[in-house]
């Protein structure tokens, strides 16, 4: 193998939500994930023996749009915890490529679009309106975390 290159993007996750009430919030949470290899690769030609030059190329992206129920407990004026599930549309697509005649071009999706998470978590507000939040549980990241922002 030569020449290596690995690339990616994310995950990245946005999530708002609405609090229904002190306990209760409904909410959006979108996700997003790429990344990938190329390579190259010598091999022979089976027909005349020379060496020839191979790339391969492979790709994974997927992108998720779930509508999100939260549930608050224990919440105080810096700590929010709560438990979160969430369903909707996902797609994922995997792709090769090569110049390699055992490979060729190949693509993959996701044959089902359905989407799923639950996760816990934990806002901390460092002031009345922004905090971090952190969350570990089954979703595009088994642990997530980032900016969370009070309005």
């Amino acid at each position: 193998m030569q020449g290596v290159k690995i690339t990616g993007v994310g995950p990245l996750h946005f999530k708002v939500e609405y609090g229904l009430s002190s306990k209760i919030g409904l909410g959006l949470s979108v996700n997003y994930v790429t990344y990938g290899a190329k390579w190259n690769e010598n091999g022979t030609n089976n027909t005349t023996g020379a060496i020839v030059p191979y790339f391969y190329d492979i790709k994974f992206s997927s992108l998720s749009v779930l509508a999100r129920f939260n549930v608050h407990f224990g919440t105080t004026d810096k700590l929010d915890p709560y438990w979160g599930i969430g369903a909707g549309y996902k797609t994922g697509k995997w792709t090769f490529d090569s110049n390699d005649p055992d490979f060729g071009k190949t693509a993959f999706k996701t044959p089902i679009p359905f989407g799923f998470e639950t996760t816990v978590g934990l806002r901390y507000y460092f002031t009345d309106m922004i905090g971090f939040y952190a969350e570990l549980g089954i979703a595009k990241s088994v642990i997530q975390g980032g900016i969370a922002i009070k309005l």
